[in-house]
């Protein structure tokens, strides 16, 4: 039985996939299986991963988005530890070594991540960091105990994964943001500082549609669980009052003049409600007042 699984969901990424699989396949550390979850590719995908042969197991199912994939593989994983890595990232050599003898000498920690760096589309790693602890970060020091999850940096104990719920799969787009929360509630996290996985950076297409849809949900799901927090509260409020402002100002410009207005209203209602910073209430203010005179 492997120690590690390390679970791939891959969609239509036939011009990074090879690679993200090699980088597993080169690892110091040989304790590991690999399991690729195909969310329904229409590319070349199916046929390089099958060029793996049994060096990695295949799963394929309907477009269902990502957690979707990411739970299926867990659910099918042999290891002690998960690890994720996104099928246009790739690790470094010592990564699953490094992260792997945290687990094995720190009994409470039950989630390993660490620190990235940027790799570009032709190849070329880039000096930037995203760093993996970042107590600094609002949103990580309130929701996430001051660690930045990324998931392609993540090794976590399967039955710590289990006992969070794995990822929301209604979350289309946004789990990234919310699981984590769920689980620093069970567990401990530990950041090696260092970068172990590289990060593609290319640019991400989401339809506008798709992402107020997401951000919405998301916001909705986590006020369920953090309403009662004063300080959560406020900083759900504060984003929701941003998220608002802008989701107005873009649907004036788009012609849905009634609707971006009284989003504005409705942005302004929540930053004061809310008692969130005034430049918040001042940026919705101008807006409003500028869509009756066609600045915006």
């Amino acid at each position: 039985m492997p120690k590690v699984s390390v679970v791939i969901p891959v969609y239509n990424t036939e011009q990074f996939i090879a690679e993200t699989i090699r980088s597993v396949l080169d690892q110091t550390y040989s304790d590991l299986e690999i399991i690729v979850v195909d969310d329904g590719s229409t590319d070349a995908s199916p046929q390089i991963i099958a060029s793996f042969g049994k060096a990695v197991r295949y799963l394929r199912q309907d477009n269902s988005g990502q957690a979707v994939a990411r739970n299926r593989g867990v659910s099918i994983a042999r290891g002690e530890y998960i690890g994720f890595l996104d099928s246009d990232d790739v690790c470094l050599p010592r990564r699953f070594e490094k992260q792997s003898m945290i687990l094995d000498t720190m009994k409470h920690i039950g989630v390993v991540t660490s620190d990235m760096q940027y790799y570009s589309e032709q190849g070329e790693v880039e000096p930037e960091l995203i760093k993996g602890y970042c107590p600094d970060d609002p949103f990580s020091r309130i929701f996430r105990a001051g660690f930045v999850f990324m998931p392609s940096t993540l090794l976590v104990r399967k039955e710590a994964f289990e006992r969070s719920g794995g990822f929301d799969e209604r979350q289309r787009g946004w789990e990234d943001f919310e699981w984590p929360t769920r689980l620093l509630e069970v567990t401990q996290a530990y950041n090696i500082e260092e970068p172990l996985t590289l990060y593609r950076r290319h640019p991400v297409r989401y339809s506008n549609s798709s992402r107020v849809v997401g951000i919405q949900f998301l916001l909705d799901t986590l006020w369920a669980r953090f309403k009662d927090d004063p300080e959560k509260r406020r900083y759900l409020m504060g984003w929701k009052a941003s998220f608002l402002s802008d989701l107005g100002k873009h649907k004036i410009q788009q012609g849905l003049t009634g609707d971006g207005r009284k989003d504005l209203i409705h942005a302004i209602g929540v930053a004061i409600e809310g008692r969130v910073a005034w430049k918040m209430v001042s940026r919705s203010v101008q807006r409003l007042v500028r869509s009756y005179i066609g600045w915006l």
